[in-house]
């Protein structure tokens, strides 16, 4: 039974992350000459988007085998992920005058592009290997039987460490170290503590290790490209949306269930497909800007809901050919 509230959380997640990258990444990258304000603060949404998996991935270990695991994150991710990469090869990339090779095609097929040393055909694929890789230590517990605090532990160890001594940026990157707090913030929500009191410290202590991490990237964000962004009011947005996901609110309204389920497919297609649109449109003032800007999203969203029924036709085939 899905959670009506995490579903909508995750649409607010993709919503900030396609505003980021409508509004402000295509104004860094000069594919428009007109900038949303605060929209440079929606790189949270991805944050977000850790934090709701570790959460839901945590609750979802509890009754399964490792095998039964694999084949759940197989099902879920790569139907319409290998339909997006098709989509950006064979369509976006030729219409912007690109030729992908075979070598980073396959290499993307595969979500482990990174692994062979190839391009992310998208730019939001990058997040789907940090999942991938959250996903590989969750697989670990549940292969060895080790109860849930051990990753909370290790995961402790390693954050310290990190602020401690400057790991290699290949272990690093290995062990998600930047993004593990969120993650973390999700798993420690969803386990069982003795005493409220230790929940809610080991709960601030990857808190606090996700302001860090917040700040350090909006600084290192404001320099690349070359545009401020205040890492106070970052930080208040994702605390702010972080309250809102841990507080005591229901909500009752199915139709937030409908736009959690077109995330996926929006946040695979949005990115290619958006910039494209906006660098062939003839935007000759602000208003004409957000006006397409609303149009695509909207057209997205549409796009989705369809996409959404391609999906499961698609997973429930490729369920049945993984008979695990």
């Amino acid at each position: 039974m899905k959670n009506i509230k995490i579903e909508f959380l995750r649409f607010v997640a993709c919503i900030l992350v396609v505003v980021y990258h409508f509004g402000h990444l295509a104004f860094v990258h000069n594919i428009t000459s007109y900038h949303i304000p605060f929209s440079q603060y929606g790189f949270i949404g991805v944050y977000l988007f850790f934090v709701i998996s570790g959460l839901v991935i945590s609750y979802s270990i509890r009754k399964r085998t490792p095998l039964q695991f694999v084949k759940n994150r197989v099902v879920r991710l790569y139907p319409l992920y290998w339909l997006s990469v098709i989509f950006s090869a064979a369509i976006i990339y030729p219409l912007t005058g690109q030729v992908v090779s075979a070598y980073d095609f396959f290499s993307n097929m595969t979500m482990l592009q990174k692994v062979f040393g190839a391009p992310d055909l998208d730019g939001v694929y990058w997040t789907l290997f940090v999942e991938l890789i959250f996903y590989f230590f969750m697989f670990l517990l549940i292969l060895f039987k080790l109860h849930k605090k051990w990753i909370i532990i290790v995961s402790a160890i390693l954050l310290i460490t990190s602020k401690l001594f400057t790991l290699p940026n290949l272990l690093s990157s290995i062990l998600i170290v930047n993004y593990l707090p969120f993650f973390m913030i999700g798993v420690v929500v969803s386990e069982n503590f003795r005493k409220d009191i230790d929940k809610k410290l080991v709960l601030l202590f990857f808190i606090i290790f996700s302001i860090l991490e917040i700040f350090n990237k909006s600084t290192s964000l404001s320099l690349s490209h070359d545009y401020s962004i205040n890492p106070y009011y970052s930080v208040i947005i994702f605390l702010l949306l972080l309250v809102f996901a841990l507080s005591k609110l229901r909500m009752e309204s199915s139709a937030f269930l409908n736009l959690g389920s077109y995330t996926y497919p929006l946040y695979l297609f949005h990115q290619n497909l958006g910039y494209y649109i906006l660098s062939i449109v003839d935007i000759t003032s602000y208003e004409r800007f957000i006006f397409i800007i609303l149009m695509i999203i909207f057209g997205l969203i549409f796009i989705s809901s369809f996409l959404v029924k391609v999906e499961l036709n698609l997973s429930q085939r490729l369920e049945r050919v993984l008979v695990i």
